[in-house]
């Protein structure tokens, strides 16, 4: 999901006006709950943005996602004197798959010496960095700050928020969970205009400068940090 393509915004605007369209109709017919509903179309939206990118992106995600929010359910029911021990349980899980596409081939084959062709040549899922480390922050700050566990759809539009889902920042759960849990489909002149100017100033940066500017950098080496920068 690059937000510099014209793809991704010819599929968020059209998602995002049928979604919309869809609300309408829900609203006017239907004997629904606003709230829930503003919430489970923009988790839609997020979700279906994703799977666009790659089945297996979208399926790692819901793993991850998932598996985090059942584990510290678990914690809590069960070992709410002595939570924090079981981080060493949860976060390793959490970080298994991200270790598995990421750093199995070299740690297993490269510096353990063995030969699974398996690890070879594996996709890297889009994301899989940030929304890893989102989801470990957000069990260690609602283990250690014992905060309560968020209502499952609140949860995953924390986990699954699309504009910074495969490119960060990773967002703590104080500055993001709470917008989530308040979230309704709003028509807001001044946000979007604010919003827009900032969208603006982003594709500025990345189509006319820094797309501009890649061309002259040196690609000889990229195991020289130096050259890198």
């Amino acid at each position: 999901m690059n937000f510099a393509e014209l793809r991704f915004w010819e599929y968020l605007i059209g998602g995002g006006a049928l979604l919309l369209v869809l609300r309408l109709v829900l609203l006017r017919f239907g004997h629904v709950n606003p709230e829930r509903l503003d919430k489970s179309l923009l988790l839609t939206l997020g979700l279906s943005l994703l799977a666009l990118v790659s089945w297996t992106t979208f399926f790692i995600f819901l793993a991850v996602a998932i598996g985090t929010y059942v584990g510290l359910a678990w914690i809590q029911r069960y070992h709410a004197r002595h939570s924090l021990k079981y981080l060493v349980v949860l976060v390793p899980l959490q970080l298994a798959p991200l270790f598995y596409f990421k750093y199995g081939d070299f740690v297993v084959n490269r510096v353990a010496g063995f030969d699974f062709d398996v690890l070879r040549g594996l996709v890297i899922p889009v994301g899989i960095s940030f929304y890893t480390f989102q989801k470990v922050a957000f069990v260690v700050d609602t283990l250690v700050f014992k905060q309560p566990r968020p209502r499952f759809l609140d949860y995953m539009n924390f986990a699954g928020f699309f504009p910074q889902i495969v490119a960060g920042p990773i967002e703590r759960r104080a500055n993001l969970l709470p917008q989530m849990e308040r979230f309704r489909w709003r028509w807001l002149p001044d946000k979007i205009d604010e919003g827009a100017g900032w969208i603006a100033v982003g594709l500025f940066f990345k189509c006319c400068l820094a797309n501009n500017l890649a061309r002259y950098s040196d690609y000889g080496s990229l195991t020289n940090p130096y050259l890198v920068w």
